[in-house]
């Protein structure tokens, strides 16, 4: 039980829990505190004394850390509260009917289901919201008929009918994938597949690979091919969207390679052609080895009589849920673990304070940044069990992939608490236990002072963020390098404004080989002797610059890529170690991410 003790004698139902207890903190942060009650109803924490780890510049006045919990007789459900979440798929098997309308209601009495047996998505088949009467063999010739019923049907997306079925996804607190003709805005129509939940569309997919004469069907007469990949992200995680004859060729297998975590497709196949069916729904599963969720047409809805059986498989081609050959609705467990909520609500690398006051600003509001759980859509509105979920994240640093604290008081090595890349000392740097931004720092001399680190990141690899705490340095000098590789932050040698030397790679080969493109380059010094947080953010097209908060540079064009590298990184010094780089002054808190944050 945790510790509580009563507020006041006319709020009887409130209590102060001890900070730490309950919430899974480490033992360094349990602290009494001081509380105030405030107008919605909870107990705002504040700290009694100043804790390791939370920064001075954070602290205003008596810091507001965390608020805790309020009313006593309030029940919480503790089911996804920092715990590992699996996904739960339903999949459809339905006669769609050639009545938007129809086929709408039926998407909405199965998104009610799947939502009462507890799927966090549902899964209906190939262009299910509309039918396609014109579909046929190679040589069949759609009717003017159906070709016009197929233009009156089809819709933009987003659009009228995917509006509506965000609202059934928010009402049920559900994502929801489906199939649909598209018409773009030129016209052209498109076998899509719509992925959305209760925040909105997270993405749509056009079918690439039509089942046209190549395959004996005609497709090819009443739609467009899509060209883009079929990879969206979402609170699900990387989910692969394939269409029908997608499971013709390796796309599974591609979507994998891509970073898909697990593949759904709409399909409508054929009842006569369903051995194959069977054999290609297991095969993307095996092949991309990752879960392969499958909604197919079933009965006579449109021209063919369609297969059924609709399938949840798992990635050693092991159907475990199948609908059968009749309209209906199944649900599985699988082994997908659903992504931890985004808790850093305001994109700056850290959960703290700041993001507790977000959180109370929308307090019961139906506010979907804040509203986390139950994972992965919320209820509706944020409350106690969003505030428990994100006190299991304070003060974390999300999809970090190294920092280095520098508050050591001795030694030669610089520890990295996340990603094991300890750093070592070279020259005579001197850790300032009580000098830093944060805690301690490490002071450079500016002659032959400096760290090396092992191995993190190659900046041609993706996204990444660099953050860091500065007071010093002169023109020309080096904060963090990269060995055989280029300088990450530094101050440019005119004038001392921030700049980086991470450029687009140029080409060596050919008889005109192309140089590396230009370094960026800031218009703002900050070799000032005072305290800067300053960053670099590569989004994977362009650079970014920030001091304190603010960006102060950034390419006007994209970039294709960043120069390779592959060494280790130097913390007060140039990559080649050259007189003139070596910083003077103190560096404090270095963070790396591989995500973009603000700095």
């Amino acid at each position: 039980m945790p510790h509580k003790e009563d507020i006041t004698k006319d709020r009887q139902n409130m209590v102060l829990y001890q900070y730490g207890s309950g919430i899974n903190l480490p033992q360094r942060w349990v602290s009494y505190v001081r509380y105030e009650v405030l107008s919605c109803g909870l107990i705002m924490v504040k700290e009694e004394k100043k804790m390791r780890r939370i920064p001075s510049w954070q602290i205003q006045q008596v810091t507001t850390l965390v608020v805790l919990l309020a009313i006593s007789n309030l029940t919480v459900s503790q089911e996804n509260n920092g715990l590992e979440v699996f996904l739960k798929a339903a999949v459809v098997s339905m006669d769609a009917k050639l009545d938007k309308a129809a086929n709408l209601e039926t998407y909405a009495t199965y998104i009610e289901k799947a939502s009462q047996m507890g799927a966090h998505l549902v899964v209906f088949p190939e262009f299910s919201l509309q039918q396609n009467p014109g579909r046929g063999v190679s040589n069949y010739q759609p009717t003017e008929e159906q070709l016009r019923y197929m233009q009156e049907t089809a819709e933009t997306v987003p659009g009228p009918s995917t509006d509506a079925v965000v609202v059934m996804a928010k009402t049920h607190r559900i994502s929801v994938v489906f199939g649909m003709s598209e018409k773009s805005l030129d016209g052209e129509l498109y076998n899509t597949s719509v992925f959305l939940g209760p925040d909105g569309i997270f993405g749509s997919y056009r079918k690439r690979h039509l089942a046209d004469a190549s395959v004996g069907m005609n497709e090819h007469l009443l739609y467009r091919r899509g060209t883009e990949s079929g990879l969206v992200a979402s609170r699900l995680g990387n989910v692969g969207l394939m269409v029908c004859a997608d499971m013709l060729v390796e796309f599974g297998k591609e979507l994998a390679q891509q970073g898909a975590d697990f593949l759904v497709t709409v399909s409508a196949w054929p009842a006569g052609d369903g051995s194959r069916y069977g054999r290609r729904v297991t095969h993307h599963a095996r092949e991309a080895r990752l879960w392969h969720i499958v909604a197919d047409q079933v009965g006579p809805g449109g021209r063919f009589l369609d297969y059924g059986h609709s399938q949840i498989v798992n990635p050693y081609g092991v159907v475990v849920a199948d609908t059968g050959a009749i309209e209906g609705i199944v649900v599985a467990e699988t082994e997908i673990m659903l992504p931890p909520p985004v808790v850093d609500f305001n994109g700056d690398g850290i959960v703290d304070a700041i993001d507790m006051c977000i959180m109370v600003d929308h307090w019961s509001e139906d506010y979907p940044l804040c509203d986390i759980s139950p994972t992965p859509f919320g209820d509706g509105v944020v409350n106690v069990q969003d505030l428990k979920a994100l006190a299991e994240h304070l003060f974390t640093y999300p999809d970090a992939v190294a920092y280095w604290m520098l508050d050591e008081t001795e030694g030669d090595i610089a520890y990295d608490s996340i990603g094991g890349c300890n750093g070592t000392l070279f020259g005579d740097p001197v850790w300032r236990n009580t000098s830093g931004m944060a805690d301690g720092a490490i002071q450079f001399d500016g002659i032959d002072d400096y760290v090396c680190t092992d191995f993190v990141l190659n900046p041609a690899d993706g996204v990444f963020s660099v953050v860091t705490w500065i007071k010093g340095g002169a023109p020309g000098q080096v904060i963090l390098s990269q060995e055989s590789g280029a300088n990450w932050l530094m101050a440019d040698l005119v004038d001392g404004a921030l700049k980086t030397d991470l450029r687009e790679p140029g080409t060596k080969t050919g008889r005109n080989p192309i140089p590396p493109g230009p370094p960026l380059v800031s218009s703002t010094i900050f070799t000032d002797d005072d305290w800067r947080r300053i960053g670099i953010v590569w989004d994977g097209s362009y650079r970014h610059l920030y001091i304190d908060g603010v960006e102060v540079a950034m390419d006007t064009a994209p970039l294709s890529d960043l120069e390779s590298a592959e060494g280790g990184l130097y913390f007060g010094a140039g990559s080649s170690l050259a007189p003139g780089t070596f910083f003077y002054g103190l560096i404090d808190d270095i963070r790396i991410y591989n995500r973009v944050v603000i700095p």
